[in-house]
């Protein structure tokens, strides 16, 4: 069944082709309820749970990167929505690490000047430490931050 052809129904989501429910005077074959038309039910996110851009107006998916951004029903939604927060949290921990080991790099190459026990291993480490670790901690947070704004 191709998607243009099909549909379901909303109750029992039981799939169907248009016409065969049609034929059946819009009523369920398998729950006898009367046809609720799926689109109806639709909820589309204010912006791509990719790349964050604004989805206005409401399409399927994200113009930028074809990311999905309509869910068939609120409770979907509202499940990805609780994952979404999840994610930044998640994020925001892992940055919060990254950004702590590089305070400890950075200690650990001022006390190595302090005490005059310069090695160039020790250094070069904890230069490297402190450059990578505070990058990648800023660019968690960063991106734990728009995450956070998924709607």
């Amino acid at each position: 069944m191709f998607e243009a052809d099909g549909t379901w129904c909303s109750a029992c989501k039981t799939l169907f082709h248009r016409q065969c429910l049609a034929q059946a005077d819009t009523i369920c074959p398998t729950c006898a309820r009367p046809s609720d038309p799926p689109e109806g039910h639709f909820v589309f996110s204010q912006f791509c749970p990719e790349c964050l851009k604004r989805n206005d107006p409401p399409r399927e998916h994200c113009t930028a990167c074809h990311e999905r951004t309509r869910w068939d029903t609120r409770a979907d939604y509202e499940i990805f929505s609780v994952e979404m927060k999840y994610s930044a949290r998640i994020r925001l921990v892992r940055a919060l690490a990254e950004l702590g080991g590089g305070a400890l790099c950075l200690f650990a190459l001022i006390s190595q000047f302090v005490f005059l026990r310069t090695t160039f291993g020790g250094t070069g480490a904890s230069v490297l430490g402190f450059m990578f670790l505070t990058t990648d901690g800023l660019v968690s947070l960063m991106k734990s931050r728009k995450i956070r704004q998924f709607r």
